[in-house]
């Protein structure tokens, strides 16, 4: 099966596919028509007025002591830039879902930590291990 045809439609299927993925979690998604429901409540509707969104953190429901989130979730917000592949043909537009989120203004800046082996950093610094801090500092 080398037909080109198939294999540009299989490509623009998958394509749309992953873009629909992106629209529903993200541009047409619950929690979002939430916020607009809030602002527009709060006498702020209009356009170019930007949504806020705050995140329920949960600091004791999971077992290994993380931090999570909810109602939405932002932890679950791609890092990945999708890349707008034009029909499967390549070269199109690239798009960052992080980048669509800003800090308020008179905001200094906007937080993103990447807790990577936090329970294995609290226990080289808790039990005072100096060889297994040095490991994880290398």
């Amino acid at each position: 099966m080398n037909d080109p045809k198939v294999a540009r439609i299989a490509c623009i299927v998958l394509e749309f596919r992953r873009l629909s993925q992106v629209v529903s979690k993200y541009i047409d998604a619950d929690w979002l028509r939430e916020c607009e429901l809030r602002r527009d409540a709060e006498g702020r509707r209009g356009g170019g007025t930007l949504l806020e969104v705050h995140c329920r953190w949960n600091q004791t429901s999971t077992a290994t002591g993380r931090l999570s989130c909810s109602d939405p979730n932002l932890q679950a917000v791609t890092k990945y830039t999708q890349s707008l592949q034009a029909g499967g043909q390549g070269g199109g537009e690239k798009i960052n879902i992080r980048d669509a989120f800003v800090a308020k203004q008179g905001a200094t800046r906007l937080l993103a930590l990447d807790y990577s082996q936090i329970e294995i950093r609290l226990l080289a610094h808790l039990s005072g291990c100096g060889k297994l801090c040095g490991v994880l500092n290398a």
